[in-house]
């Protein structure tokens, strides 16, 4: 038998004569099918490495790597499925779910197994790691939304001084508008009845005559003292001049109408 076979043999009944323990805390390595994993060890200078598959009480020899050094398969399945790194390391490629489970890299150099725990999920499975990022996005989202929500309730509390004083000069503008609006339509209102009835627009010449007459001596009356009985009786007696007065408006407008 070759010494390549003497090694085999060594490294095979190695883990089952030689009581070597873990080099560490078992390590999960995680991916989706048809991906790629990486099975990363320790520095191990220029010694081989034993990689086997746990199964249960067994372990099964899959390969050997070392570094700088070109893989060899040990077991048929897991040909163009496996390769190695300049290190050592062991890398699967295109894995399924059929590989998934716990291996372990014997390093004689350290003298102890580090184990690793393989989990292959499908394409439309979420990963654990992933729920991480989910849930920091709904929680990032939850809090903007909360902040603008904030903003805006504190916004419409605020009393807009100056949407108000924009809103109060428009409605006195609005009210001063109606008003002038009010005045025209009266105005106009009053020039079509004038037009439609010449003698309305002399009534109103002749009242306006009238009210000139008697609110001069309305106004002497207003300021003139309290007088006496034998005066009030004088101011009865003397009633004529207004009277005469307005007899001779009258007929001053008489004469004016009949002449146009």
């Amino acid at each position: 038998m070759s010494l390549g076979y003497w090694k085999l043999i060594v490294l095979t009944l190695l883990p089952y004569s030689v009581y070597t323990g873990p080099c560490g805390p078992m390590r999960n390595i995680t991916g989706k099918e048809g991906e790629t994993a990486t099975l990363q060890v320790a520095p191990t200078g220029d010694t081989e490495i034993a990689w086997m598959y746990v199964s249960g009480s067994y372990k099964i020899l899959i390969a050997i790597t070392k570094p700088n050094t070109p893989i060899h398969i040990q077991d048929p399945q897991f040909k163009g499925r496996v390769s190695s790194s300049t290190d050592g390391s062991l890398i699967f490629t295109n894995f399924t779910k059929k590989f998934r489970g716990v291996y372990t890299a014997h390093n004689p150099h350290t003298n102890c197994n580090q184990f690793y725990n393989l989990r292959v999920y499908n394409n439309d499975q979420i990963q654990p790691g992933e729920y991480i990022y989910y849930l920091t996005g709904l929680v990032a989202l939850l809090l903007i939304l909360g902040f603008i929500w904030f903003f805006v309730r504190k916004r419409r509390k605020r009393p807009d001084y100056e949407n108000q004083n924009v809103v109060e000069e428009m409605g006195a503008e609005n009210i001063e508008n109606q008003e002038r609006e009010k005045q025209r339509k009266k105005l106009q209102i009053q020039n079509e009845r004038n037009m439609q009835n010449p003698e309305y627009e002399n009534q109103n010449v002749v009242e306006e005559m009238g009210a000139q007459i008697i609110q001069p001596q309305e106004t002497d009356n207003q300021r003139r003292k309290p007088r006496s009985q034998n005066d009030g009786n004088e101011q009865q007696n003397n009633s004529e001049p207004l009277y005469e007065s307005l007899t001779s408006s009258f007929s001053d407008y008489d004469v004016i109408k009949r002449q146009s």
